[in-house]
């Protein structure tokens, strides 16, 4: 994120550089005191506020709370109503409603009408079992573009934006590509995944 690796600095002069452990410990919560931190961490209620303004963002297919499925009208659904919006070779995701740093996540592949688990194709009761008793929100996986695919065809590439706010102006700080490996569907870094600087540019 600094491009310390680039940087000569002296012992005194890298202590003026904040270490992520630190950050996110210790320092975070006062950063974030005046956010809605329960707002912006829960996947269900942040697709709901981007719906509300327009903002493009996945779909959510349903959700999976307390053992059962909802649809987006809070109706009771079965695992059917599902599946009968995906195409063969789809991917289902199940993101835990909380989550972070893509831990919990869970990629079923949809083949020959039935979904399947590490190859392994799974009947309703399996799937449950799978879930437990956790939340999930359910989205389908998208389809990236070519050139994007051709660097790692495994996960969806995805661009992350630093913001920050200079003299009460929102300017863009750093964006770096973030890129999943070793065959896995998601692209954070807390799997493995690798994140490159793009020239903003």
């Amino acid at each position: 994120r600094y491009e310390l690796f680039n940087k000569r600095l002296s012992q005194e002069e890298i202590l003026d550089f904040v270490p992520p452990y630190f950050h996110y410990n210790f320092y975070a919560n006062q950063f974030y005191r005046n956010i809605d931190k329960d707002l912006y961490r829960n996947k269900y209620k942040l697709f709901w506020l981007f719906k509300q303004r327009n903002i493009p963002t996945p779909e959510v297919l349903a959700r999976y709370y307390k053992g059962s499925l909802y649809n987006l009208q809070n109706e009771q659904i079965d695992l059917d109503d599902v599946l009968h919006q995906l195409s063969a070779g789809d991917k289902l995701f199940f993101k835990p409603t909380t989550g972070q740093g893509g831990t919990g996540i869970i990629v079923m592949h949809f083949l020959n009408g039935i979904l399947h688990y590490h190859q392994c194709p799974l009947t309703k009761e399996a799937i449950y079992q799978v879930l437990k008793d956790k939340e999930y929100v359910l989205q389908k996986g998208l389809i990236q573009r070519d050139d994007i695919s051709s660097i790692n065809s495994s996960s969806v590439n995805t661009l992350r934006v630093v913001t920050q706010w200079r003299n009460a102006t929102p300017v863009i700080a750093v964006v770096v590509m973030r890129i999943g490996r070793d065959g896995k569907e998601v692209d954070n870094s807390h799997q493995g995944g690798i994140s490159v600087r793009v020239d903003v540019n």
